[in-house]
């Protein structure tokens, strides 16, 4: 029998695998630095992030997040909305228009969003400039939980309906 544990935290997945009577090795952990240079680009930032926070609002892991489902988070978490960096709205996510949010949805909204835009260039002075930031600049940035004060493992952007 297999458990799997999901955490997220400060804007890092922490993927745990313990299996009882099982050889398998242990999925690694999804890294933000996806193409592995040492550098965070605006695109791998945003697709991370997206990644999270499609993972926290899909509550019943269809694959897709329904007005439902975050309404149901922010009942659960109401200060999560206010405190989250970057809210990205349902109209500007949901481009075939039918209701519902797909990570390819999600992912597409978040390289797109100015909010999340403005959240990367706060990283580092650089980052406006260069379009990337080094990885433990993303890591300082990644600690700081203003967001998160009370550790609950809340993503730094939020969805809106």
């Amino acid at each position: 029998m297999k458990q799997i544990a999901l955490i997220v935290c400060a804007g890092l997945f922490i993927a745990h695998l313990t299996a009882s009577e099982s050889s398998e090795p242990a999925a690694p952990e999804p890294t933000v630095d996806a193409n592995q240079d040492g550098k965070v680009s605006h695109e791998e930032f945003a697709t991370h992030h997206a990644r999270e926070v499609f993972t926290y609002y899909d509550v019943d892991g269809d694959g897709k997040i329904t007005k439902k489902e975050v309404e149901q988070i922010h009942q659960e978490n109401p200060a999560h909305a206010g405190a989250a960096k970057a809210t990205l709205k349902h109209p500007d996510i949901d481009k075939n228009k039918d209701g519902v949010i797909t990570p390819d949805e999600l992912e597409q909204a978040a390289k797109k969003s100015p909010d999340v835009k403005t959240l990367f260039h706060g990283i580092s002075e650089n980052a406006p400039k260069d379009n990337w930031v080094n990885q433990a600049e993303y890591d300082s940035w990644a600690g700081d939980t203003s967001f998160d004060p009370e550790g609950q493992g809340l993503p730094v952007m939020s969805i809106s309906f």
